[in-house]
């Protein structure tokens, strides 16, 4: 079984085989995945903005001139933090990668990064895994993909699928199609697997 380090040493070597597909994050789908973001807080803030500015224009009597100047400014910082936060995310979805390898898939963010501990990646094992699940949480935007992962030794754990990646629903596609490959391939079919 390859080690991650290894894996990743040849992605930036430029050592790739045949067997590997690499899936490079994408700066607009990081960009398109924040700006949607901020519409959305932008529509809630202004609204929640609006009718607390205006409650405090009543008590203290500030001129509705004065309320939007306010209102101005605060559509202002708004877009800077958009920005600025698009700008981090699209940075950080060029340095992303995911790698299926025929023994596993394997996440690595931060990949260029001369500093072990800025890097971070994810690995998910196919030969130590006994099942993996998509789940889809609809109150939470940033995390609302994410797979179940159980590994032989019983441990659970989440794998969150980034936006970086494009469409996350064809991202955990592709996770499942190579797994349930190397399970049919390695350990023979689902049902002889658990004897059902």
């Amino acid at each position: 079984m390859l080690n991650a380090e290894e894996i990743r040493r040849s992605i930036l070597q430029g050592h790739v085989p045949d067997s590997w597909r690499i899936v490079r994050g994408s700066a607009w789908s990081a960009i398109l995945f924040v700006l949607v973001l901020w519409i959305a807080c932008v529509v809630v803030g202004t609204a929640i903005g609006f009718f607390l500015l205006l409650i405090v224009a009543l008590i203290i009597n500030i001129k509705l001139d004065d309320i939007s100047i306010i209102y101005f400014i605060e559509n202002l910082l708004m877009l800077f933090l958009f920005l600025i936060v698009a700008y981090q995310q699209s940075r950080k979805a060029m340095d992303a990668i995911i790698v299926f390898a025929p023994e596993g898939c394997l996440e690595f963010l931060n990949i260029s990064s001369d500093k072990p501990t800025k890097r971070r990646w994810q690995v998910l094992w196919y030969m130590r895994t006994t099942d993996l699940r998509l789940h889809v949480n609809t109150w939470n935007i940033w995390s609302n993909y994410f797979l179940n992962i159980q590994t032989s030794n019983g441990i659970h754990h989440r794998w969150i699928l980034n936006p970086y990646y494009g469409n996350r629903v064809n991202l955990a596609q592709d996770i499942l199609i190579a797994y349930t490959t190397y399970t049919v391939l390695h350990r023979g079919t689902f049902n002889e697997r658990t004897g059902e």
